[in-house]
């Protein structure tokens, strides 16, 4: 099958799908915004500034060098499938032409219609749209589907830290905070990584966003991964998934985990954000191991099979 993929590079995620997809025969064309010929850079400070102008006079600029490229490089194209994620970063006539050149044009939200509301104005476009958001696919027809398991060759019996988190700052900084403090008062061993311009106590800085190759190591040396979940959102994050594919324990602030055929309380830890408690068993007792039946359907060779397959 000729595939083309147009996404977010989403910190090396869709790498993975995509050398899985060629594994499996696939011919594929890919396409990440931040990427050249994709990726927009500022000439100097006045391009900038007439960016900015342009955008409140209901102008693009970006958009529309996306698009201009977009149609440079696939005019002379045929796919049979193109799956496109953010497809928000896109116009309305680039839409139009990626679909008169795929005999199936398809959508993944990688994020809740909540938190990504522009993602529902181009949903007329697609053939299909695969969500992980169990609400949107609940309130708008899409299909349900997870995201996958990165790799399962990160499993380690010791580990040098108990808990491990990387993130940025955002929304959920202010209680990860407050969970770093709990740990460190209460004697945890944890590794906390931060992409940050500044400095916090009990965190490693870092000055890069790293990708999933560079984290994956760090999840092997810890027991358990920390996942808290965003306001606007109920699905699942790729943390969950490393966790599941490498027989690592999860504290999650996400209720809605107990619905997935994986949970088991031996494993798996829901956190009040309000009140943080730990039970001194669950952080002490080994990882009960997942049949490996269950682990299989969340891996990226049936990701990759249900996105190609049942859109």
């Amino acid at each position: 099958m000729k595939i083309l993929l147009i996404s977010s590079y989403i910190f090396g995620y869709m790498d993975v799908a995509v050398a899985e997809m060629r594994r499996q025969g696939h011919e594929v064309t890919v396409f990440y915004y931040e990427n050249p010929p994709l990726m927009i850079e500022y000439q100097n400070a006045l391009h900038k500034a007439q960016s900015g102008m342009a955008k409140l006079l209901g102008q693009n600029l970006k958009k529309s060098a996306r698009d201009k490229a977009l149609n440079q490089h696939l005019n002379d194209q045929k796919f049979d499938f193109t799956l496109m994620i953010h497809g928000q970063y896109v116009s309305d006539s680039t839409h139009q032409f990626l679909k008169s050149i795929s005999k199936k044009y398809v959508a993944y939200f990688f994020d809740s219609l909540a938190k990504m509301p522009e993602q529902k104005k181009i949903a007329p476009y697609f053939d299909t749209i695969f969500s992980y958001e169990p609400i949107d696919c609940e309130t708008e027809g899409y299909r349900f589907i997870t995201n996958f398991i990165p790799s399962t060759s990160y499993k380690s019996e010791y580990y040098k830290y108990l808990i491990f988190n990387i993130g940025g700052v955002d929304e959920r900084f202010p209680d990860i905070q407050k969970f770093a403090s709990f740990l460190y008062n209460n004697s945890l061993t944890f590794k906390f990584i931060l992409y940050s311009k500044s400095e916090f106590p009990n965190f490693e800085q870092i000055h890069n966003k790293i990708t999933v190759n560079e984290v994956l190591p760090l999840i092997q040396n810890c027991k358990i991964m920390l996942d808290f979940q965003r306001k606007m959102q109920n699905g699942l994050t790729f943390r969950v998934f490393e966790a599941l594919g490498n027989d690592k324990k999860l504290i999650t602030t996400n209720k809605d985990i107990v619905n997935y055929d994986f949970y088991t309380p031996d494993n798996i830890f829901i956190l009040d954000p309000n009140h943080f408690h730990i039970p001194q068993q669950f952080l002490e007792s080994p990882y009960k191991p997942i049949a490996q039946s269950i682990v299989n359907e969340f891996n990226v060779e049936n990701w990759v099979k249900k996105i190609l397959y049942s859109a």
